[in-house]
């Protein structure tokens, strides 16, 4: 496996909560302290609003320390480049799906290898990047 992936937000809170639903290959991923781990800023929104909101049994706290102490976790901002992926990707009809594609073609254009850490089934058909699960 490459050394280095984006996390969507089910992967996120998942990861962060020792859900069972998590796959293998996207837990081993995040465990591995070598492997960086990247989370675009629309999937670092959508968990902290899951989370305020009741609907993960996830603490706050606890996706701040992840996001902010890891030291192989790198958080990717909502800029302009991943924006202009964004509004070209019409197949993937959800947004913060979009934007989580964008990051990771963003990304791989000055990284050799990334895989996105997903379930999402259109993002999987859509053949875009590669991922893991």
């Amino acid at each position: 496996m490459p050394a280095r992936f984006v996390i969507d937000t089910h992967a996120l809170l998942w990861y962060l909560t020792a859900d069972p639903r998590l796959g293998p290959q996207a837990r081993s991923a995040l465990q591995n302290p070598d492997h960086e781990i990247i989370i675009p800023a629309i999937v670092l929104a959508e968990a902290l609003f899951i989370v305020e909101h009741g609907k993960s049994p996830a603490a706050i706290a606890h996706l701040w320390d992840f996001v902010l102490r890891s030291r192989n976790v790198t958080f990717y901002p909502l800029d302009l480049s991943v924006l202009k992926k964004t509004e070209a990707l019409k197949n993937i009809p959800e947004m913060h799906d979009r934007q989580i594609v964008g990051t990771i073609l963003v990304l791989q254009e000055t990284h050799a290898e990334l895989v996105l850490l997903t379930k999402d089934e259109r993002i999987t058909q859509s053949g875009l990047v590669k991922t893991a699960w």
